[in-house]
């Protein structure tokens, strides 16, 4: 996952971990470990797909967040 572009999406659109966590249901710890990838913890395919239509993401942007390293 790439941090850094998850962050600053999230930044563009003024969120931050206490109100996606609080949409999606999750703690914040739980949020903070899945996007810092501590101890194995990973956003699964549905919180994927949340941010996909939160933030109208392409193929080519969710790839370069989620799964290109």
């Amino acid at each position: 996952m790439n941090k850094a572009l998850f962050r600053a999406l999230m930044a563009e659109h003024e969120d931050n971990q206490r109100i996606l966590s609080g949409i999606m249901g999750i703690s914040e710890q739980t949020f903070s470990a899945k996007l810092n990838e501590k101890g194995g913890a990973a956003f699964n395919k549905a919180e994927m797909t949340f941010f996909k239509k939160r933030y109208n993401l392409s193929a080519t942007r969710m790839n370069a967040i989620f799964f290109d390293r």
